[in-house]
């Protein structure tokens, strides 16, 4: 005879019955049902991801190479655009440089604006011939 504690035999079977009759009341037959329906669509959605999404997919991966293969040849040193780019970043420059010299003179004279701009005082060269130096169109022989 194997010794026991007193009540633990019919403690396991009371665990027990009770456990089988928790399982007796879970919905197992609606649960496998959901289970089969959910497994039959994700059949479905996969056989549409492999057939037509997949396959768009590509095709798109394949355009945006051509993409990005034509913008990596615009950028390239010698191509056209790179060279117009730099034209239009010297013409860009060369107009700061005269909108700048433009503000300065408005700021010093801002009633150029309405006169207009001064003319530059001529200054007058002396007409004295230096010595040695004829003044006129030579007339004689050499």
């Amino acid at each position: 005879m194997i010794p026991t504690a007193s009540g633990s035999v019919d403690k396991l079977q009371n665990d027990v019955g009770d456990f089988v009759a928790k399982l007796d009341r879970l919905p197992l037959d609606s649960i496998g049902k959901r289970l089969d329906q959910d497994v039959g669509e994700l059949g479905t959605t996969l056989q549409l991801l492999n057939t037509k999404t997949l396959p768009g997919l590509s095709d798109t991966l394949a355009d945006s190479r051509k993409v990005l293969q034509g913008a990596g040849g615009a950028l390239d040193p010698d191509a056209s655009l790179q060279m117009n780019l730099n034209d239009l970043l010297r013409e860009l420059t060369q107009s700061a440089r005269s909108i700048r010299v433009l503000t300065d003179m408005l700021s010093a004279h801002p009633e150029s604006l309405i006169r207009g701009r001064r003319a530059a005082p001529v200054q007058k060269r002396a007409t004295q011939p230096t010595a040695g130096a004829s003044t006129g169109p030579s007339s004689g022989s050499e």
